[in-house]
């Protein structure tokens, strides 16, 4: 997870960010020839999404940004590897700004989305956040959230997605500091997974999310794609 800084992005000349963005998209038809990649994507600006939550059985919907520092999930990959190292090796390769890091965990499950790039409509990503004061109590928090909407997504919408492992067993990779462990949580809200949802727009999405256990348990955070 490309963990970017949208302050920093945003001061970049155009020229500078094009050749950015060729890049990656040169990395990723790399990971695609040696058939690692199974999936990829890039996040529309955090600032045209939504996070939603229940506080006190009352839905709270915030509008984009969501981190006063600038900081925001702004791409994924989904690769295979043999050992967390390998991975790191890969992730080191993500072209990315001085400021932005990658972040690396290993799955626990999902399905990969399978032509979600030829859809109709609109494809968006929904990040399935949980806050607790340790990884016991996160891990708890995704389980829960886990077993109340492990059969609610609809068909007609779901494009698949995956859960991942606790943050301990991670690593990011960039920023400012090299390779570094895990964050300890300390009730700050942390990724437990990714689902992919194609729907008409984001008023729809949300009215969708507002009525599932994902908002009730922990957070989600709606965020579009960018199509190609």
């Amino acid at each position: 997870m490309l963990v970017e800084d949208e302050r920093q992005a945003a001061t970049q000349p155009p020229a500078a960010m094009a050749e950015l963005i060729a890049r990656r998209a040169e990395h990723v038809a790399g990971l695609r020839t040696s058939g690692q990649l199974l999936d990829a994507g890039q996040l529309r600006p955090s600032a045209t999404g939504k996070r939603l939550r229940k506080v006190a059985g009352q839905l709270e919907v915030r509008d984009g940004p969501f981190d006063a520092g600038g900081s925001a999930l702004g791409a994924y990959q989904w690769v295979t590897a043999a050992t967390l190292d390998e991975a790191l090796a890969l992730a080191g390769h993500f072209p990315r700004l001085p400021g932005d890091r990658v972040e690396v965990r290993p799955l626990m499950g999902g399905r990969a989305p399978k032509d979600k790039d030829s859809r109709p409509g609109k494809v968006f990503a929904c990040v399935v956040l949980g806050a607790a004061a340790n990884e016991a109590g996160w891990v708890s928090v995704m389980d829960r959230i886990e077993a109340d909407t492990s059969d609610g997504f609809p068909d007609t919408h779901f494009l698949g997605g995956a859960r991942l492992e606790r943050p301990s067993v991670g690593r990011s990779v960039g920023g400012r500091v090299g390779v570094l462990d895990a964050p300890f949580l300390e009730s700050k809200e942390v990724v437990g997974g990714v689902f992919f949802m194609q729907m008409n727009g984001l008023d729809e999405l949300t009215a969708w999310a507002a009525q599932t256990p994902f908002v009730v348990h922990g957070a989600l955070e709606l965020r579009e794609l960018w199509r190609s």
